[in-house]
Order: structure tokens, then C-alpha cells, then sequence
């Protein structure tokens, strides 16, 4: 029964691994063309400029502060994505290792190598929860993210107030 089991979890796994790293490479590397379009786009916009009088214009008018406020949005926006990234992470891994962790339960035979993956699986995601959790007492605290009771627009970048 045992051999069973290991005959149809290995090649399931090993799909699921390889779906997984296709589809977080994917993800990477769209973002990455993201933010490379998004430069391209602004440093072309700044080449339009022949003098620096018709920059600071622009600079004083409420496009231009809507383009600079887009340079200092993006920390924020970094930081923002990788805490939920983390976060959801944590939560997935954790939810695997439990599931690993309640087939030893549930099974008559206690599986150890079952066993070994869900305490594995559950720890991994248990400290993806707790990197989440200080990213985001650090990010609060170097105001990259608002805190409670402040809106994002309030709060300066920069501002410690800790």
C-alpha cells in the first residue's frame, strides 16, 4: 500500500514543483518588463525636454508632480509586494505542510517520510508568516508603508517617527 502511494505522490509532486517554477519565473519576469517599459517610457518623456526652464515647468505643473510622485511610489510598491508575496507564501506552504501533517494522522501506516514533508513544508511556511509580519513592522517604521490610521498620501517617505 505504502509503494502505492509513493508511485502516485512522486510524479504528481514533481508536476506540481515544475508548474510552480514556471509559473513563479513567469511572474518575475513579467514584472521585470513591467518596470523596464515603465523606465523606457519616462526616460523617453525626459529626452523630450530641450531646455531646463521647459523641465522645471513641467516639474511645477500637477503632471509633472504626478511624474515624480511615480519615482517615489515605487519603494512603496516594492515593498508592498513582496510582504503580500511572503505572506502568500506562508500561507500556501503552511496549508501543504498541514495537509502532509493530517494524511500521517488519518493513515494507518505512519508514513515518517509523509511526516518529514509536512513538518518541512509547515515550518517553511511559518517563517514566511514571520518574515511577513517583521517586513512589515520594519516598513511601517522606515515609512515605506502607512501606519494605523494614516493614509499612504499623509505619510512622507522617510518620515521616522519611531
Amino acid at each position: 500500500m505504502e509503494a502505492e502511494w509513493i508511485a502516485i505522490m512522486v510524479p504528481g509532486f514533481f508536476f506540481a514543483m515544475i508548474v510552480l517554477v514556471v509559473y513563479f519565473v513567469g511572474l518575475n519576469r513579467s514584472r521585470v518588463r513591467a518596470a523596464q517599459l515603465q523606465t523606457d517610457m519616462q526616460s523617453r518623456m525626459l529626452d523630450r525636454f530641450g531646455s531646463s526652464p521647459e523641465f522645471v515647468n513641467f516639474l511645477q505643473s500637477t503632471a509633472g508632480q504626478q511624474f515624480v510622485k511615480g519615482f517615489g511610489d515605487a519603494p512603496r510598491s516594492l515593498a508592498h509586494d513582496r510582504i503580500l508575496g511572503g505572506i502568500n507564501k506562508g500561507i500556501v506552504l503552511s496549508f501543504l505542510g498541514t495537509g502532509f501533517l493530517a494524511v500521517c494522522l488519518f493513515d494507518q501506516v505512519r508514513n515518517a517520510g509523509l511526516m518529514i514533508f509536512g513538518f518541512v513544508f509547515l515550518g517553511l511556511g511559518v517563517g514566511y508568516l514571520v518574515s511577513s509580519v517583521v517586513s512589515i513592522r520594519l516598513s511601517k517604521a522606515w515609512g515605506l508603508l502607512p501606519r494605523l490610521g494614516e493614509s499612504a498620501a499623509t505619510e512622507p517617505p522617510g518620515n521616522d517617527r519611531s
